[in-house]
């Protein structure tokens, strides 16, 4: 299990799916960075949408990233589950996955803070890569898991929680 070390409780990530975090963190703070601060080539929503609003909606956004990816770190990698098993409490009863919806709500967060709009394209790409990697995983998990793991995916969706049942069952 790639990046997992002798976990044997933890299941197959996408082959690619660090090297493309890596790829994407440093190219979303390139261009993020660049646009909003040095060139703002494409950062004309800014006058559009005052700072008292973008900074809380920024705020917001980055302190749920933060909530998603310490809670789920910890439930990930905190304990060995013997035997192995599907996690499906906590932030994993509100998204199956939390730790990628994390990192996308920074992005996020960061992105409406300036309105950069080269940043807000790559945010998609980056979107659309994350939904990539997620549905091999889950793949992987299904193989691994079977019904248990269909389970959880009817009742759990893969990205933005439900407005009720935020408890999980």
């Amino acid at each position: 299990m790639p990046g997992h070390g002798n976990r044997k409780d933890l299941c197959d990530e996408h082959p690619y799916g660090d090297l493309g975090q890596l790829i994407f963190a440093v190219a979303f703070a390139a261009v993020w960075g660049l646009d909003s601060f040095v060139l703002k080539a494409t950062t004309f929503w800014a006058v559009h949408v005052p700072l008292y609003v973008r900074g809380p909606a920024a705020v917001l956004l980055v302190a749920a990233s933060a909530y998603l990816g310490v809670r789920a770190h910890r439930a990930v990698f905190g304990q060995v589950r013997e035997p192995p098993a599907v996690i499906n409490s906590g932030v994993f009863s509100l998204t199956r996955h939390p730790l990628y919806l994390s990192t996308v709500l920074l992005y996020l967060g960061l992105d409406v803070l300036t309105m950069s709009l080269a940043a807000f394209i790559l945010w998609a790409v980056i979107c659309i890569f994350y939904d990539r990697i997620s549905a091999y995983e889950e793949e992987r998990l299904a193989e691994r898991f079977g019904e248990e793991y269909l389970e959880y995916t009817r009742r759990v969706p893969r990205w933005l929680p439900r407005l009720r049942g935020f408890g999980g069952s």
